[in-house]
């Protein structure tokens, strides 16, 4: 993390070597945290007194309901996980890519990527694992399988405007497991403003929308990354990166090796770039349209980019972002099913989006 002093570590007792690193860079986190709160505050503040000048979109946006969404969910998450480069993986590329160009979206495409094998243990098993290892036990892991080229692809496509400056909307449809929350939620939130904006006409739509489901987001974002650095051009255009992921995800509580609903919603979190116009935005847009559970902090508070698909993103080009993600504890487990959405959250969600959207459509 930037700021973050570069831990000293003695001694030979592997243990106590990892454990000292961990102090050290917790508390080179935190002072790093710390210094920037200054800053934040004064950003917030002065956002606050431009939020009540932005714009206003005048216009009706007819959106899908709650309903309509969890049935795409449905849809998607028919298979029992979306690993790059398998058949179930293409699947989900080609459903999506098939609902885009179903919505009306111009000029959808599935640009290819190459990928290499990787390996994915549930939470649960991961701690079984941690458990042995440090009780000292040994252990042979066999993989059983060819290896093979592997392909995956980022979808996505356009919605012309009044104007070439973007706004670009993603997610990635990648997942280890069923991955409902991880990242269907996400997935199906993004269609939702591609369906919704295909019905405005394009005299009312000030900007372009670019809609990216992007891939291997479990392999090092290669899919966002490979997007901004292919499409440099797309990324210079843009006014805004709205991310989308994990929305509308059940609180829980671990049992043992199951979860437990607590009625709640997952906490949320929308990392937002610390320019007081952007923050400014999220102001006005959740005043309008409430989030239960969500807290907006600054894109750079826990370090240089944001945790979540946007960072291969920002790597590549410093584009502005909002990142709206939440934070559910089963998260890369198999038990990320149906079950862990909160359905009728889905429709009120899409117009926060919406509503963030609709901000950014007139914001000069």
């Amino acid at each position: 993390m930037r700021g973050a002093p570069e831990p000293t570590i003695t001694g030979t007792d592997p243990q106590e070597c990892f454990e000292k690193q961990v102090t050290t860079t917790m508390a080179g986190a935190l002072f790093s945290v710390l210094s920037r709160l200054p800053a934040t505050w004064r950003a917030r503040r002065r956002a606050r007194r431009i939020a009540a000048s932005l714009p206003d979109y005048s216009h009706t946006v007819p959106l899908p309901d709650s309903d309509t969404l969890y049935a795409w969910l449905e849809e998607l998450c028919v298979t029992p996980h979306r690993r790059p480069g398998t058949p179930e993986g293409r699947r989900a590329e080609q459903w999506v890519a098939g609902k885009l160009r179903g919505f009306g979206v111009e000029d959808v495409r599935e640009d290819p990527l190459p990928m290499t094998a990787g390996l994915w243990i549930g939470r649960h098993d991961g701690n079984r694992l941690r458990q042995h290892a440090k009780a000292g036990a040994t252990a042979t892991l066999t993989l059983e399988g060819q290896m093979e080229p592997g392909t995956t692809h980022n979808v996505w496509g356009v919605l012309p405007g009044q104007s070439e400056e973007v706004i670009l909307v993603t997610s990635h449809h990648d997942s280890p497991f069923l991955g409902v929350t991880e990242d269907g939620a996400g997935v199906v939130q993004v269609l939702a403003q591609a369906q919704a904006w295909a019905r405005v006409p394009r005299e009312q739509r000030p900007k372009t929308l670019v809609f990216v489901v992007d891939a291997g987001h479990f392999y090092g974002s290669i899919g966002a990354r490979n997007f901004a650095q292919t499409h440099r051009d797309l990324l210079e255009k843009t006014r805004i990166l709205l991310t989308l992921e994990h929305l509308a995800a059940r609180d829980v509580e671990v049992q043992g090796e199951h979860y437990a609903d607590t009625g709640k919603l997952a906490l949320t979190v929308m990392f937002t770039t610390p320019d007081p116009t952007v923050i400014a935005t999220v102001i006005k847009a959740l005043e309008r349209k409430p989030a239960r559970v969500t807290a907006s902090i600054p894109s750079n508070f826990f370090g240089p980019v944001p945790t979540s698909d946007a960072m291969g993103y920002v790597m590549a080009t410093s584009v502005p972002v909002i990142s709206w993600i939440g934070c559910p504890y089963y998260l890369l487990d198999a038990q990320d099913t149906l079950d862990k959405i909160a359905k009728e959250e889905l429709g009120p969600i899409c117009e926060t989006v919406t509503e963030l959207v609709k901000i950014h459509m007139v914001l000069p």
